[in-house]
């Protein structure tokens, strides 16, 4: 496991037993999904509600970093404090990652 998985856990566990900023009723049948992109240029995060869009943030607004690459906590935190929920309420975790074209940018910019 790598370093970047590692804290990818730990970090989804911490915020798994954060309580919700303020609470909110919560329909049963609503399903969130959590989407990330990290570790390469902009990290963010957004929430989804049945399908449609109702939160997101790049991690650069919470650590006044440029382009900040690294693991959206922040982001993730004010997603789901927004909403009013816990990761244990979110029912899937998408992390966006096309491996072949990271692969790419990365030889582009140590290569190039």
């Amino acid at each position: 496991m790598t370093v970047k998985s590692k804290v990818f856990i730990k970090v989804l566990l911490s915020l798994l037993r954060a309580p919700p900023a303020y609470s909110r009723k919560i329909n049963s049948m609503d399903q969130y999904i959590l989407g990330l992109s990290c570790y390469y240029h902009d990290s963010a995060a957004a929430l989804l509600k049945n399908g449609e869009i109702i939160a997101a943030a790049q991690e650069e607004r919470f650590s006044r970093k440029k382009h900040d690459s690294r693991f959206p906590k922040n982001a993730i935190s004010y997603c789901l404090k927004s909403q009013g929920i816990t990761l244990s309420e979110v029912k899937e975790v998408i992390y966006y990652e096309k491996p072949l074209l990271t692969f790419q940018r990365l030889l582009e910019t140590y290569m190039g």
